[in-house]
């Protein structure tokens, strides 16, 4: 089974955390400051340890990790200076949270020697979106911009009045009518059958295997992983309009983003 390390601690690392549980993962989290709740699960470890600590060098087998989930540290401040100058979008309030996240991932490369276990991904948050580069630089491997998220929801919804922020939640949460999932096309893959095709070349057999699909991710031909800045989002396509993206023919080692029914599973999300 794979496991999952998050670094974090407060409601969203308890939440992530009692997410995987749910799905039946086996997860590993790693703060000094985290409170779990007296949850008793065989698949939660917690260590309340900090990352430098070479305990985890000995302690924990890499090759059963899949993701390192790191989360940014709290924003709050020590005094009413700091504290308004936080409420009025302090830059360098907020740029001290994300250098703090971006020195964490690096640590954390070091402890579990990265450069050994490529397989592993790390997934990090990132509070200032300008900040992207310095996050890849440090190793991450996808980006997760929460301020931008919730920017692009709130302008949704003033023009979507109703339908976008339950849309989303729902659109993002595995139950037990379907999920989300990103699907690999190779030549050796169960869905080989599909390269080829165009996107609307790909509706009804997608359908006929219980899948919507959502979107193609060009990753072949576009070398840019992680990255979330709007100069890359030509490589989704997503209801084509433009000739050239009608005409995509799905090549080796695209993915396709489908909503997925659970009963239809037949294997695990790449």
């Amino acid at each position: 089974m794979n496991k999952y390390i998050v670094f974090g601690s407060g409601s969203i690392a308890i939440e992530i955390v009692n997410t995987l549980l749910s799905l039946k993962q086996q997860v590993i989290v790693i703060d000094s400051d985290y409170y779990d709740e007296g949850i008793k699960n065989d698949n939660l470890t917690v260590y309340k340890k900090k990352i430098s600590d070479d305990y985890f060098k000995d302690n924990l087998n890499l090759s059963e990790i899949k993701t390192l989930i790191v989360l940014a540290g709290k924003r709050f401040a020590t005094n009413i200076d700091d504290t308004t100058s936080l409420l009025l979008g302090n830059k360098k309030v907020i740029e001290d949270v994300d250098a703090k996240t971006i020195m964490k991932v690096m640590e954390i490369r070091k402890i579990f020697d990265l450069n050994l276990h490529k397989s592993i991904r790390i997934i990090a948050e990132m509070i200032e979106e300008r900040n992207e580069r310095l996050f890849l630089d440090a190793g991450v491997d996808e980006i997760i911009p929460t301020d931008k998220l919730i920017e692009k929801i709130m302008v949704q919804m003033v023009f979507n009045e109703g339908i976008v922020s339950e849309l989303i939640l729902k659109l993002l949460t595995r139950n037990d009518k379907g999920y989300l999932s990103n699907i690999t096309v190779t030549n050796n893959s169960e869905y080989k059958e599909f390269l080829g095709k165009t996107y609307d070349g790909l509706l009804k057999p997608l359908l006929e295997k219980g899948m919507q699909l959502i979107a193609i991710n060009r990753t072949n031909n576009i070398e840019t992983k992680g990255i979330i800045s709007s100069t890359i989002t030509d490589r989704f396509i997503i209801n084509p309009v433009k000739e050239s993206e009608k005409n995509y023919s799905l090549r080796d080692k695209d993915r396709l983003v489908v909503l997925k029914a659970v009963e239809t599973s037949k294997q695990e999300d790449n």
